[in-house]
């Protein structure tokens, strides 16, 4: 088990995607949600700057605690495992890309949410130390930090997917 030490703001809609980043497709489902936890299953792909695959993989995902310090545990699954996970309830699921953006030494990870325009764009990064967090200089397109939890966003999002979602997700599943 390890500490995610990490901040997260929404994204000034302005700001443009540089073209050539690395990237990862996304798919989870919350399995388990609450004021202090949560476990979700995840598949994803990781894309090089020219959009070749570079790997695919499923994991399941612990984190326990609040704001900008939690205990993370994280374990590669087999894509059996997955399905079986996947099917434990019938929650909707959650699509995003995510673009690796270079900056001052760190990765910040932006989150796009393609199925749903209205989601605003998140970007986090995480850091080694709680004092290195403190002291980073962020982007100034950053706009504000969030500490919304991820219940609290699956919940959002659950409302506002449509069915094209299983579709990807089907197309996924046949690549692992």
């Amino acid at each position: 088990m390890g500490l995610e030490i990490e901040k997260k703001f929404t994204v000034d809609p302005k700001f443009k995607i540089p073209k050539g980043l690395e990237y990862q497709e996304i798919i989870q489902k919350y399995l388990h949600l609450d004021e202090d936890s949560e476990m979700r299953i995840r598949i994803a792909g990781s894309y090089t700057t020219n959009d070749e695959e570079k790997e695919m993989k499923s994991t399941v995902t612990i984190k326990k605690g609040r704001k900008d310090i939690r205990e993370e545990t994280e374990l590669r699954i087999s894509s059996d495992l997955f399905d079986r996970l996947w099917d434990v309830n019938s929650l909707q699921a959650i699509h995003k890309t995510r673009y690796l953006i270079p900056f001052n030494g760190k990765t910040v990870e932006l989150d796009v949410f393609p199925l749903n325009d209205e989601m605003p764009r998140v970007a986090e990064i995480e850091f080694k130390s709680k004092e290195e967090m403190e002291n980073f200089e962020f982007p100034d397109w950053f706009q504000e930090e969030v500490q919304f939890k991820n219940r609290d966003l699956f919940m959002y999002l659950n409302h506002k997917l449509n069915q094209s979602l299983k579709d990807l997700l089907y197309d996924i599943k046949k690549i692992v």
